[in-house]
C-alpha cells in the first residue's frame, strides 16, 4: 500500500536529481525563520528549517483538499496492492532562465494523474518540494603540487591498532604462566631424600593430585575433583587427554631441556694442578712430652755465643725462635724452648726468656677473684664464652670470640723474657681485657712484677688469672703442624704504650696494635715500633702450602 509521505519523498528524489534543478533553486525553496516568522527562500548566512516528515515540510501542498482533487483522495483510490516502486513522475520545465516547472505528471501502475496544480503553483505561492535538501556546493582547490613535496610530510603510514611491547608480552606470560601452573605436589620425600614411586615411577599420590588440579581430569571427569575453570595445566603427558596432549608440564619442561643443555651438563670435576709438596728433610725428631728435649751447650766455650747470662746481650739485640710443632693431645704443657729461668721464685738470680704452651680447659676453675662478680671457683667456661652467663662488665665488653665453642679446652702459646726488673709476655689487649703491664699467671696473682708505689707483690698490674686468655691461640687439631715464630724486639716502645695515656686510652683493648700492626695514629702497618716486645705468632702447615701455592689434602 502505498502512502502520501512515499509520493512525497519520490517527488522530492525526482526532482532533486533533474538537471535543470540546481544549488540557487534548492536556496529559493528552503524554509527559514526571519523576523519571527517561517520564511521561503534562504541565504547561506540564515538558519535552514528541517522537517521531521515532507507531509508537514510541504503543507502547501493540502491546499486544495476540499475540492476534491487532493493528493490525499489520489493516494486512498490507488488498488491496496500497490507499491511505491509502481509508482514515478515526469516533470517538465520550459527552456527559461532559470527554468520554470511547466507539468508534474505520477504514473501509478500504467494510471496517470496530472499533479502540476496541487504540487507547484507559482501564482497560488506553492514552492517545489526542495525544502528538506541541505545545500550541496561541490567545491575545488588548486595546489601547487612542488609546494606541498616541500611543506608536507607525504609520507603515509598504515593505521594500526595499539600494539604491546615484547617485554611487556613476555611479562604478561610469566604471570600467565603462574596462574594457570597449580600448585606443587606435595612429594614428601623420605629420610634418604627418596620420593615412593609407583610401578611407572610416579610417585604414589599422583591420581589424586591430577583429579584435583589437572584441566585434563576436569574435562574428563567433570562430577569428580576439580572444576574445570578452576583447573590448571595438566602435570604429566600420560593423564592428558586429546585437547591437551602437547600441552603439559611435562612437554614444557622436556622444551626447555633443548635450551638449558649448556647448564645441565655435568662438567668434569676441576682438576687440581697445583703441585704437591714434599718435604725437604727426611724425618723429624719426636719428644713425647713436652717438657723432654735437647740441651744445646758450647764444649769448646762456658756459653754459647751472645747467651751469657752475666753479658745479656739479647736484651740489646733481640731474638726470635721459630719451630714446628704438632699438639697431639689437649693436655700436653709445658717448655717448648728455654734458655735460663725467668720464673725463679727470687727474681734477683732469674734471668733468660721461656717459650711455653699450656691448655685452659673449660670446666676448670679460674683460681682467683677477678672483675666485679667473678669467684675463684667460677670456671673458665662461664667466664669466657659468648653469652655472658655471668653478667659481669669486664674491661670494655663481654667475650665474643667463640671461646670453648668448638672443643671443652683451648691451647695457647707465650713468650716470657726477663727484662732486668720486670717480666715481658706476649699477650695483648682484648675487647674484654686491657693489656696490661706485668704477666698473667696461673691460678694466682702476678708474683713477679714489681707494682707501682703504695701496692704490694700480687696487688697490681695483673691481680687475677684473666689474662692467660690474651696469649697467642692454637687451634685444637691433633693432625695440624703448627709453624711457631716467637720473636723479642727491644725497640719496640712498650714502655711509652702504657705510660702514654693517650696511647694507651685509645688502644688498650686493641690487639692488632699490642702487635705491632697498628699505629698510634690508627693506621695499619707491618711494623709500628710500638705495642709489646715479646711477641708471638703461628700458622698452619696447611694454611702456609695453600698460600704458598701448593696442593693440600
Amino acid at each position: 500500500m502505498v502512502t502520501v509521505e512515499q509520493i512525497l519523498d519520490l517527488l522530492a528524489d525526482t526532482l532533486i536529481n533533474s538537471p535543470e534543478v540546481d544549488l540557487s533553486m534548492v536556496r529559493g525553496n528552503q524554509k527559514t525563520i526571519r523576523d519571527g516568522l517561517i520564511q521561503l527562500g534562504r541565504d547561506n548566512s540564515e538558519k535552514l528549517i528541517l522537517f521531521e516528515k515532507d507531509l508537514k515540510a510541504n503543507e502547501e501542498d493540502f491546499v486544495g483538499e476540499q475540492d476534491g482533487n487532493s493528493l490525499t483522495s489520489i493516494v486512498e483510490d490507488f488498488d491496496p496492492n500497490l507499491d511505491i516502486s509502481q509508482c514515478s513522475f515526469a516533470i517538465g520545465f520550459d527552456a527559461g532562465s532559470p527554468p520554470i516547472i511547466q507539468s508534474i505528471v505520477l504514473t501509478a501502475d500504467g494510471d496517470t494523474f496530472n499533479m502540476t496544480n496541487i504540487f507547484y503553483n507559482g501564482e497560488n505561492g506553492n514552492p517545489i518540494n526542495l525544502s528538506q535538501f541541505m545545500n550541496l556546493q561541490e567545491l575545488t582547490q588548486d595546489i601547487d603540487i612542488g609546494l606541498a613535496e616541500e611543506y608536507l610530510d607525504t609520507t603515509i603510514f598504515e593505521l594500526l591498532p595499539e600494539m604491546t611491547l615484547r617485554q611487556q608480552r613476555i611479562i604478561n606470560f610469566f604471570n600467565e604462566f603462574q596462574n594457570l601452573v597449580g600448585h606443587e605436589p606435595q612429594f614428601n620425600p623420605g629420610m634418604d631424600g627418596i620420593i615412593d614411586v609407583d610401578e611407572n615411577g610416579v610417585y604414589i599420590n599422583n591420581e589424586y593430585y591430577s583429579e584435583n588440579h589437572d584441566i585434563s581430569a576436569a574435562q574428563d571427569t567433570p562430577d569428580e575433583g576439580i572444576q574445570e575453570e578452576d583447573s590448571f595445566i595438566t602435570r604429566l603427558e600420560q593423564d592428558a587427554n586429546s585437547n591437551n596432549e602437547q600441552y603439559t608440564l611435562q612437554g614444557l619442561r622436556s622444551t626447555l631441556n633443548n635450551y638449558l643443555q649448556d647448564i645441565d651438563q655435568e662438567l668434569p670435576p676441576l682438576q687440581d694442578e697445583r703441585p704437591i709438596y714434599r718435604n725437604q728433610s727426611d724425618g723429624y725428631l719426636k719428644f713425647r712430652n713436652l717438657n723432654q728435649g735437647i740441651i744445646i751447650r758450647n764444649t769448646e766455650n762456658e756459653f754459647l755465643k751472645g747467651l751469657d747470662p752475666d753479658n745479656p746481650t739479647w736484651l740489646d739485640t733481640g731474638f726470635s725462635i721459630t719451630m714446628w710443632v704438632k699438639f697431639l693431645d689437649k693436655s700436653s704443657q709445658g717448655t717448648l724452648f728455654n734458655y735460663g729461668n725467668p720464673f725463679r721464685e727470687n727474681q734477683d738470680e732469674a734471668f733468660g726468656f721461656s717459650l711455653e704452651t699450656y691448655v685452659l680447659r673449660r670446666d676448670d676453675a679460674v683460681g682467683v677473684k677477678g672483675y666485679d662478680d667473678a669467684l675463684a671457683d667460677n670456671t673458665w667456661g662461664e667466664i669466657f664464652q659468648d653469652g655472658n652467663q655471668l653478667d659481669l662488665t669486664y674491661d670494655d665488653v663481654a667475650p665474643s670470640e667463640g671461646f670453648f665453642s668448638e672443643d671443652n679446652a683451648e691451647r695457647f702459646i707465650r713468650l716470657v723474657v726477663k727484662d732486668e726488673g720486670k717480666l715481658r709476655g706476649s699477650h695483648v689487649g682484648m675487647p674484654f681485657l686491657d693489656r696490661r703491664e706485668g704477666l698473667p699467671e696461673f691460678n694466682t696473682a702476678d708474683q713477679f712484677t714489681e707494682p707501682p708505689d703504695g701496692y704490694e707483690i700480687g696487688e697490681l698490674p695483673f691481680d687475677h688469672t684473666f689474662g692467660l686468655m690474651t696469649n697467642t691461640r692454637v687451634p685444637i687439631d691433633y693432625s695440624e703442624w703448627y709453624f711457631i715464630c716467637a720473636t723479642f724486639n727491644p725497640n719496640i716502645q712498650e714502655d711509652l704504650s702504657h705510660n702514654d695515656s693517650s696511647i694507651y686510652g685509645e688502644y688498650k683493648n686493641n690487639s692488632d696494635f699490642w702487635r705491632g700492626n697498628v699505629s698510634p695514629d690508627n693506621q695499619y702497618t707491618h711494623h709500628s715500633t710500638y705495642g709489646a716486645q715479646s711477641k708471638v705468632e703461628i700458622i698452619s702447615k696447611t694454611d702456609l702450602l695453600r698460600a704458598r701455592g701448593f696442593k693440600v689434602d
